[in-house]
Order: structure tokens, then sequence, then C-alpha cells
């Protein structure tokens, strides 16, 4: 997420994610911090990790959300009526 300060050419940057060219996809890096107007950046904040259990969880949440769109949807006096 970036947002402009106000009268100023900088940006806040919250949890950007990093492209990191050894990262072959089991850590996720993310920083916070200031953008420059000429593209560099005063990182003040970084932390990454696998994110294994996090990721289990909004694996499971699709899931299910994707298995309850696929469900028929039962006939209620309500549906009937319509």
């Amino acid at each position: 997420m970036r947002f402009k300060i106000p009268g100023k050419n900088r940006h806040i940057r919250l949890f950007e994610r990093v492209q990191v060219a050894a990262n072959e996809g089991d850590y996720d890096i993310f920083d916070g911090g200031i953008e420059h107007a000429d593209g560099s950046r005063d990182t003040m904040v970084l932390f990454g990790g696998s994110f294994a259990t996090a990721k289990g969880w909004i694996k499971a949440a699709d899931d299910k959300a994707e298995k309850s769109a696929e469900a028929p949807v039962a006939n209620t006096p309500a549906t009937e009526a319509a």
C-alpha cells in the first residue's frame, strides 16, 4: 500500500512486497518506509517469512468459499415464491 504525503513528492510505503532475486517463492518479504520522487527508498521496517500458517488459513477459507458457491441453493418458501 502506498499513499502520497500531501504537498510533498514522497510516498509512504506500508506492506509493500519486495522482490528478491534469490527468493524461489519460499519466503515473502515486505517493507515499510518512504519512497522519494527519484524512486529511492528509506526503508524503516523490513519483515518476512514463509507465512505457512497464514497461507494455510487463507487457502482453507478460499476452498470453503468456492465449495459453498458451487453448492446448490435449497428450495425454501422464499425462493419458491420468487
